[in-house]
């Protein structure tokens, strides 16, 4: 069985059990995750990202950032902008 795109940034997230949950009842980092997965599952060309992995997990962290590079990865020209106060996770990056 193939997985879709969307399957795999929810697993990824560990966002699965939320999947039928009104926004308004998430936790922040679930929110921030849902954003997250919302503003990169269309392959965008520039990613504006404030904070983008705060309140997240370890796990989670590294997928949003793994997935993020690779997004960003190619042979066109794209941006990626993004505020992040925990430089230990951008030394990582």
């Amino acid at each position: 069985m193939m997985v879709s795109l969307l399957e795999r940034y929810l697993k990824g997230l560990q966002i699965e059990d939320h999947v039928k949950k009104k926004p308004k009842k998430l936790s922040g980092g679930t929110k921030r995750k849902l954003s997250y997965c919302l503003s990169i599952i269309g392959s965008p060309t520039i990613a504006l990202l404030d904070e983008p992995s705060t309140g997240m997990d370890i796990t989670s962290k590294r997928f949003l950032w793994n997935t993020l590079l690779a997004t960003f990865k190619g042979e066109k020209i794209q941006y990626c902008l993004s505020s992040q106060r925990d430089f230990r996770e951008v030394k990582i990056i």
